[in-house]
């Protein structure tokens, strides 16, 4: 075995004991949240459970195959020089001195192959993995080719993803108020949390733009003591199920926003910057403690006031068209997204961008269950062929910009792809295809 095979079985192994233990942890955080810290016994059995249940080793399977892409490419690469008809110096020159395609095809099929590791997940995952990729590729797409072909007036827009997030909002509040169960379910959990809504209000206004009275409305106003609709058509009711201590919406929205924000949104975003900023720059802490805390305190309450912010327009919208008695979801969910949207600005541009492509994959989880649902559209159901292309195309795509088109790749794909194919070997820039399909025909030659 040569020494850059030595070296490649190193950093494969590296990286997926880096999976393996990142998962790990994952599972023993979520079961010490869920469950509390007890005893040592219940942290064994966290770490037993995600070991010996595969969650860690199908993570490594997942990283480690991702990171075999270079051997991969070495071997295919091997084998076109082997049955190769056409040289590939003719190949070459007849693209113009760019890659041959003996060389993107191999590189193509050898990211296919990376790939194909990550069908060993359940399908849920599976389909979080395939929403990701294809949001992440289009993403590098847009930045590599299509944005240059654009005016300069349009390419350089620099709110395209508060645009984003206006539409994907109007898809995930539509669904958090007439789908929920087309939402992922832990998503869902967490927009119940910061929508503090019973989830039987959700459904008994859902009823009322529909001119029905759902049993989800009469548990709620036995439970509550709340007055029940005289009829389907008494839309003001719902105010009263969606917040029945406060008879004034304008009362009940103000205690919200300060509820919201208080309880919710500082708890969560305060600890958040607090572990990132002394784990990951200890040296500005120390060098410039005052500055450092002054600035994370700034953060975690822009960042906090954005999701109070972005849940405070859809709380109000849903009473507003209850007491203007309109009945239209379509209406409550574009206006719900076009006032949670904008809240997005006060986040910086990097953080907004990773939002806008989180809440496409949750909007477009949603749309396409909604209409594939019985009472949908008729649109082909997603199945496993469906979700593997997506992810060998998703894979290939981000691959193939890093290695041909590396200055116009996303930076946050191209720093992921670099310490994923490329960290540990201390790699040089990429050899161009004559070079590396010469030495593989050398290889072959000698043996």
């Amino acid at each position: 075995m040569t020494s850059s095979s030595v070296a490649r079985l190193n950093h494969v192994v590296r990286r997926a004991a880096f999976a393996a233990i990142a998962r790990l942890l994952v599972g023993v955080v979520k079961s010490l949240l869920t469950k509390g810290v007890g005893r040592p016994s219940r942290l064994l059995a966290a770490i037993g459970h995600d070991w010996l249940g595969g969650d860690a080793l199908k993570w490594a399977l997942v990283v480690g195959n991702l990171a075999m892409f270079r051997q991969y490419h070495t071997w295919l690469l091997r084998g076109v020089a082997a049955i190769a008809v056409v040289p590939a110096d003719a190949d070459r020159q007849a693209r113009g001195g760019g890659a041959s395609r003996a060389h993107m095809l191999t590189a193509c099929l050898a990211a296919m192959l990376g790939g194909l590791g990550m069908l060993v997940m359940n399908v849920q995952t599976r389909t979080e993995l395939a929403l990701f990729l294809l949001v992440r590729s289009l993403h590098a797409i847009w930045c590599a080719y299509s944005q240059k072909m654009l005016p300069p007036t349009i390419a350089t827009f620099r709110y395209y993803d508060v645009m984003i997030m206006c539409v994907t909002g109007m898809q995930i509040m539509y669904g958090a108020c007439f789908a929920p169960e087309h939402h992922e379910p832990s998503y869902r959990t967490f927009l119940r949390m910061h929508m503090t809504y019973d989830p039987r209000a959700t459904a008994a206004v859902a009823g009322l733009h529909q001119r029905q009275i759902v049993p989800a409305a009469i548990d709620l106003c036995t439970a509550k003591s709340i007055t029940l609709p005289a009829h389907p058509g008494d839309m003001k009711a719902g105010c009263a199920m969606l917040h029945p201590a406060h008879a004034d919406c304008n009362k009940a929205f103000a205690h919200f926003v300060w509820r919201h924000f208080t309880t919710l949104s500082v708890p969560l975003y305060l600890p958040l910057k607090v572990a990132t900023t002394v784990i990951f720059t200890p040296h500005r802490l120390l060098s410039h403690p005052w500055r450092t805390v002054t600035t994370m305190l700034r953060e975690a309450m822009l960042s906090s006031a954005f999701l109070t912010l972005y849940c405070a327009g859809p709380y109000r919208t849903v009473c507003l068209f209850n007491q203007l008695e309109i009945r239209s979801p379509a209406a409550v969910s574009v206006i719900c997204g076009l006032l949670a949207g904008p809240a997005t600005l006060l986040e910086p541009k990097a953080r907004r961008l990773e939002l806008a492509q989180f809440c496409v994959m949750q909007a477009l989880r949603n749309a396409w269950l909604s209409n594939t649902a019985p009472n949908g559209l008729c649109l082909p159901r997603v199945n496993r062929h469906w979700l593997t292309g997506m992810i060998l195309a998703g894979v290939a795509s981000c691959v193939l910009l890093y290695e041909f088109d590396r200055d116009d790749t996303h930076p946050s794909i191209k720093s992921s792809l670099h310490w994923l194919m490329d960290c540990d070997l201390d790699r040089r820039p990429p050899p161009n295809a004559s070079t590396a399909t010469a030495d593989a025909r050398k290889t072959i030659h000698r043996h």
